[in-house]
């Protein structure tokens, strides 16, 4: 209930939602102070139930200690030239997705394993650190048809980009600190790849 999206008539009072959504107001009210809960611990703006809030998603990976380290290591750098927000790895990998979306030429090699500076690194699905990044629905959808076209999952587009960044081959990366700082139009992200196609 306090995740789904339903457009909101002008000037409907709480009582005629409650009944177009099929619920109590006490329901609304409760579904409200919980969506607001959950939207502060994410660091999320506040959104109506019945408007059109950011939808997130959740993607999960596991990366290899030795590289989870170094992307430690890397967050605290930037934490030092950055006052304002918490850098972290979560937050480094997030931007790496968006620097994909917004710079696809960017990926000029799918990494299918963990190989980091000439050190092979085990398959993780049972062992390394599992790092959960929230990005917004409609940038995941459109990270998700490019690892279609590339005939690759998600998974190696993000290790692609992790194991680039932390080898020094993505320079100048732009933090994106939170979920609520990405474009959530798929369309947008499509038009910013086929400028930088036929740019």
């Amino acid at each position: 209930m306090k995740l789904s999206r339903f457009p909101r008539v002008a000037g409907e009072d709480d009582e005629s939602l409650s009944k177009r959504l099929g619920v109590r107001v006490e329901v609304l009210a409760e579904a409200r102070a919980e969506l607001a809960r959950e939207l502060d611990q994410r660091g999320l703006p506040p959104v109506e139930i019945g408007g059109r809030g950011l939808e997130i998603f959740d993607y999960l990976i596991r990366v290899p200690e030795p590289v989870y380290a170094a992307l430690t290591e890397l967050s605290n750098a930037r934490q030092a030239q950055n006052t304002i927000a918490q850098v972290t790895p979560t937050a480094l990998i997030r931007s790496l997705i968006v620097r994909a979306l917004e710079h696809p030429e960017d990926i000029k090699v799918i990494h299918k394993i963990w190989r980091v500076w000439g050190q092979r690194y085990p398959r993780t699905e049972r062992i390394g650190r599992q790092v959960c990044i929230s990005v917004s629905r409609g940038a995941m959808q459109v990270f998700d048809e490019m690892a279609i076209v590339r005939q690759t999952t998600r998974s190696a587009l993000v290790r692609s980009m992790v194991i680039d960044f932390l080898e020094d081959r993505v320079p100048g990366l732009k933090l994106v600190l939170s979920a609520k700082d990405m474009l959530n139009d798929p369309a947008v992200f499509r038009r910013l790849q086929n400028a930088e196609t036929h740019g």
